[in-house]
């Protein structure tokens, strides 16, 4: 499995950030790293992501995280290799094989761990 596969499960699941999410921890804060994560990995993990007619997740400009997803795809070479952005969406870089993004999608239903609601204090 890719190193950053990995690397972006540890970091939602256990707060270690490995050695491919370096230079993105490094010009972002810990929160905005995380949400970022998660969205890939809600995105990677998709139960319809091989059978969508859209593979895709949608990006915009509006929503800042999507903004910090691009300077993290610029800073990461790892992600570099495994995405395309646009101004639109998030996809598989032409070059990885639908089959390697089923193996992907297997890794990170098997692995991912989406954080628990918790519940907001009543004031």
């Amino acid at each position: 499995m890719r190193q950053i596969i990995v690397d972006v499960l540890e970091f939602v699941n256990a707060n270690a950030v490995g050695p491919s999410l370096r230079p993105a921890a490094s010009m972002m804060d810990h929160r905005d790293l995380r949400v970022i994560c998660i969205k890939l990995l809600a995105w990677w993990g998709r139960e319809t992501l091989i059978k969508s007619s859209h593979p895709y997740m949608p990006l915009s400009s509006r929503y800042p995280w999507c903004q910090r997803l691009a300077g993290m795809v610029q800073a990461t070479p790892e992600l570099q290799e495994l995405v395309d952005l646009d101004e639109h969406s998030c996809r598989f870089a032409p070059t990885i094989a639908r089959e390697e993004w089923q193996q992907i999608n297997s890794y990170v239903r098997e692995h991912f761990r989406p954080p628990l609601m918790t519940k907001t204090p009543t004031v």
